[in-house]
């Protein structure tokens, strides 16, 4: 349990002082400027389930013993920052699929790499290093870039919550490419002789199939949000589709139903070829989703 007290000096500045009563481990936090007082509350609930999770942690490494030294339970791990990070973003509206990728990143290499480490006694050397092995590693350089982006956010939440005095990563290069990678920003996209190909093949394909290709073909809108179209979206008189759901998957948390990328709402008109493809759909379903999970109706495929 951590108990978080507000402390004004005479000049009305103010500063909160958190303890943690099992362990007595304590810590000062002085908010900056830039945040509102609104934006206070969230940040010390952070504060205070960091400093509980140094706590366990440490009583977990050091051995109780009479004459053993009080262990120091204001430092911090890169891995116990990063526990907390994850879940201040979550807190925070990140979206569950860049979550997972962040989740994903940190377990792979970023902390069997520098882990262990206390994150103030990360320098911009030890993130160089370890960027420079992924390369040697022959990742792509994407996939390098994508590392360097969940540090450079740690870091940035590392040094908001004053777990660090600076923002290390405000020294490390964004990695380049390497001389032997190709780079393109060629955009790849169906040409009209191939859609009309696959909308040939289409014909010999299951109601739901034709439907669900015809869709992205003609209304350009990402994969989970076709899944997300329930029959309310579908307005049969005016040939339109209100795309409102995102439907996507990860390991840890399986099917989930969220909002659209930029959380907007947006009508988009289908021609009738497909509509009458989704009044064929509609006549026959049962569940509320356009396109219904198999093997329970009331979820999405």
């Amino acid at each position: 349990m951590v108990i978080i007290r507000e402390i004004k000096s005479s000049n009305g500045a103010i500063h909160y002082l958190l303890r943690e009563m099992e362990s007595g481990a304590e810590r000062k936090w002085i908010p900056p400027k830039s945040l509102k007082k609104t934006q206070h509350e969230d940040i010390l609930y952070h504060l205070g389930t960091l400093l509980e999770q140094q706590a366990k942690l440490r009583n977990k490494t050091v051995p109780e013993a009479e004459d053993s030294a009080a262990p120091d339970l204001t430092d911090s791990t890169v891995r116990a920052v990063s526990a907390a990070f994850l879940s201040f973003k979550e807190d925070d509206g990140l979206a569950e699929y860049t979550r997972s990728n962040w989740q994903s990143c940190l377990r792979a290499r970023i902390l069997p790499a520098i882990g262990d480490m206390q994150i103030q006694d990360v320098r911009p050397k030890h993130i160089l290093l370890f960027l420079n092995s992924l390369k040697k590693e022959g990742l792509s350089h994407g996939t390098v870039v994508k590392y360097y982006l969940v540090l450079q956010q740690l870091f940035a939440f590392a040094k908001t919550f004053e777990e660090v005095d600076e923002d290390i990563m405000l020294k490390v290069e964004r990695p380049a490419p390497r001389k032997d990678e190709p780079v393109t920003n060629i955009v790849e996209s169906y040409t009209a002789e191939t859609i009309k190909k696959i909308l040939c093949c289409l014909e010999k394909e299951p109601v739901k199939w034709q439907t669900y290709i015809r869709l992205l073909a003609y209304t350009g809108m990402r994969r989970g949000e076709c899944l997300g179209i329930a029959w309310d979206d579908v307005n049969f008189s005016a040939c339109t589709v209100t795309i409102r759901h995102n439907v996507g998957r990860t390991k840890e948390k399986g099917l989930y139903i969220t909002t659209t990328k930029n959380r907007q709402t947006r009508v988009v008109d289908v021609d009738r070829s497909t509509m009458f493809l989704l009044l064929q759909m509609f006549a026959v379903q049962k569940g509320p989703w356009v396109f219904e999970n198999a093997k329970d109706h009331t979820q999405p495929m």
